[in-house]
């Protein structure tokens, strides 16, 4: 059943998992007057080693899922892979503001003293023609050393669930960077995907303490703050507002998130029909 529009400003986020709930955490601190509605596609989970076509069509279906049941005025893609690969389509696509999420590679050249900078992301992230192009752009006077992570979006997801992380396994997939950074004098890291700042405080247990993480949730934050500025309305604010999470596959195991999602102020996970 369609519902009727609501006062406040309605604001969909999308991603393969919960990794999305940075964004919304950092988006929700500054826009707190807006209805929030958080999709995460447990179906097609992790987008990261996924194709650039099946992301696009697997967004459309999904956004298209969400149109039937609200009202949306501005979209977030809370994806580091599926804002390179598929924003340029969806724009195209859909005709709501669309905001993605790209690592944070000119903020890291404004933050970096040895001028090393790490992009820690998925595979496709890495081996995309987007980034391919930006450490290109900045080689002149940057080296920026890449680290494909696959796994660990699987970790984050398992901390989530409520399994404890392993700082050997942690270690592990960090190991390139633990022997660059005395070789190269890496000096900034980018988290270039929307799960790892989840675990922000496991990979400072295990980086040098002289290293900077850094993300690109604030910047997105401030431009989703300038590009909702229309809908906003400073009288709003004893308005109720509305929280829902979606995703397409209900199960115990999803279950076990609800606590989680709880600190962010959903109360429930609801079933998205594709």
């Amino acid at each position: 059943m369609f519902l009727k529009k609501n006062k406040l400003p309605t604001i969909l986020i999308v991603d393969s998992g919960v990794g999305g709930l940075s964004i919304f955490y950092q988006i929700k601190k500054i826009i707190p007057n807006a209805n929030y509605l958080y999709v995460f596609d447990n179906e097609a989970f992790p987008y990261g080693e996924k194709t650039k076509r099946f992301i696009i069509n697997r967004l459309i279906i999904i956004i298209n899922a969400v149109r039937k049941l609200h009202y949306v005025d501005l979209i977030i893609i809370a994806c580091n892979t599926a804002s390179i690969l598929a924003l340029k389509a969806l724009r195209q696509y859909f005709f709501y503001p669309i905001i993605g999420v790209l690592p944070a590679i000119k903020l890291a050249t404004t933050i970096t003293n040895s001028k090393v900078i790490g992009l820690l992301a998925t595979t496709a992230t890495i081996n995309s023609k987007y980034i391919t192009n930006s450490i290109n752009n900045y080689k002149k006077s940057y080296k920026i050393i890449s680290l494909k992570a696959p796994e660990l979006v699987n970790l984050v997801e398992a901390k989530l669930h409520g399994e404890k992380i392993s700082l050997l396994s942690l270690r592990e997939i960090l190991f390139p960077w633990l022997k660059t950074s005395q070789t190269y004098k890496l000096d900034t890291i980018i988290l270039g995907c929307t799960h790892f700042p989840l675990i922000y405080e496991e990979l400072k247990l295990i980086l040098p303490t002289s290293i900077k993480i850094i993300d690109a949730h604030q910047t997105v934050a401030n431009r989703v703050f300038l590009l909702s500025k229309k809908f906003i309305n400073s009288n709003q604010s004893s308005i109720f507002t509305i929280n829902k999470t979606y995703c397409p596959i209900i199960n115990n195991k999803i279950k076990l998130l609800k606590p989680y999602l709880l600190q962010y102020g959903f109360n429930d996970i609801h079933k998205l029909i594709l």
